[in-house]
């Protein structure tokens, strides 16, 4: 959360199981007053409806480039095998 939005004595989590799954919020109680919450939460939602969104496309881009580099480095490994298999005389 952006420092500006960020209020005193104010605590809590927003965690779902999936992406379509509501949004759970998960309060500390009893260091969160009820009124600072609702502010903070208010002050949030435009920030999560704009930045929410770019950030899941961020972790989806960033899972697809890490998934093609494991296949990439599965085949060359694959391919050195093969290559050191087929490499000493018989």
């Amino acid at each position: 959360m952006p420092q500006a939005l960020q209020a005193r004595g104010v605590a809590f989590n927003l965690k779902r199981d999936s992406v379509k799954a509501p949004w759970k919020i998960l309060i500390e109680k009893e260091e969160t007053a009820f009124p600072a919450l609702k502010q903070s939460l208010e002050q949030l939602t435009p920030l999560l409806l704009t930045q929410y969104p770019i950030e899941r496309q961020r972790d989806a881009d960033e899972r697809a480039r890490s998934a093609r580099d494991w296949a990439a480095y599965k085949d060359a490994e694959r391919a050195r095998k093969e290559a050191a298999k087929n490499s000493y005389p018989e």
